[in-house]
């Protein structure tokens, strides 16, 4: 399913929803792509004016009633695609002022996650391949064009396995402040934080007190607010990516705050190691988030230059 609705930047005049039978598995996203008339819809809804066609909002369903929303902006005809995914516990509202002051000549697709803002919640708890195979059969919808993923945090951990798992939809990824790799932390650290853990367990096994709170006590602050979502995000962050980030043969681009530290700098090191086309940026005295809002000229203007020069290659 496919629904359109003008953005918060204009009044809605019209709304439209164009049904088409989706297909999970393998080989049923080229169907479907052949299926949507995306050219001729994008004609239809922007009054024959691609430069009217900005700024919209559309939702995608490909099964179980699990679908992506997202903001589409840019030139609708254009032969390149920026698709920027956000981190955990955010939505599209968080990557929209990078992707604003970093106007180009392509189409930008802002989405949330299923679980994330305006997407509902997955039936089953999904791990970073579950999310990257859904992606993919949204990407499979699009029309043939160069695509760059842009991923924050998590969006990155869900960029990583797209690039590995169906390589042929993505042709470059800029990672920003990349997850995805287990912590390398110091002997105290990996003392606290396992005396932590006996304390947990010790206190769990008690016939006394309420085990949510227990858990809500103990857990990390993500955890605490995931409420609905804690399945995934364990799921999510037990994961190691080192294989998955091993198989990415696409350029890549890892840009890092110095002073991250969620993701600190050291992963995105590491990641350059295990990626082939892989180049590693740190952005002095930016952290986790800064490098999305206050420091985000920064971060465009390594996105800028990365873009050139895929263009260059071309």
């Amino acid at each position: 399913m496919w629904y359109a609705s003008s953005g918060s930047r204009s009044r809605t005049r019209w709304a439209a929803v164009v049904r088409a039978r989706r297909i999970a598995a393998t080989g049923r996203g080229a169907r479907a792509a052949r299926l949507f008339p995306y050219e001729a819809m994008t004609r239809w809804l922007s009054y024959g004016c691609k430069h009217t066609f900005s700024h919209r909002e559309f939702s995608f369903t490909i099964a179980d009633d699990v679908y992506i929303r997202y903001q589409c902006f840019g030139d609708a005809e254009a032969q390149f695609q920026l698709v920027w995914a956000h981190g955990w516990g955010q939505d599209r509202n968080a990557l929209q002022p990078l992707a604003e002051s970093w106007r180009t000549s392509g189409q930008n697709l802002l989405i949330d996650f299923p679980g994330f803002g305006a997407s509902p919640r997955p039936a089953k708890d999904w791990g970073t391949a579950d999310y990257a195979d859904y992606c993919a059969a949204f990407l499979n919808t699009l029309p043939a064009a160069r695509r760059l993923w842009i991923g924050h945090s998590f969006g990155c951990r869900v960029g990583l396995q797209l690039a590995a798992r169906h390589p042929t939809l993505v042709d470059a990824l800029c990672l920003i402040a990349a997850a995805g790799l287990r912590r390398r932390r110091s002997i105290s650290s990996r003392l606290k934080v396992k005396s932590k853990v006996a304390l947990y367990k010790t206190l769990r096994a008690l016939p006394i007190g309420d085990k949510d709170r227990l858990r809500e006590r103990f857990g990390s602050a993500d955890y605490r607010a995931a409420g609905e979502m804690r399945g995934i995000l364990t799921k999510v962050v037990n994961e190691d990516l080192n294989d998955v980030a091993k198989a990415i043969e696409c350029p890549v681009k890892l840009i890092y705050g110095s002073a991250d530290e969620e993701t600190p700098p050291e992963i995105g090191r590491r990641l350059a190691q295990l990626i082939p086309a892989a180049e590693f940026v740190e952005l002095d005295g930016l952290d986790h988030y800064a490098v999305l809002d206050g420091g985000r000229h920064q971060t465009a203007f390594q996105l800028k230059r990365f873009v050139e020069a895929m263009e260059d290659q071309a």
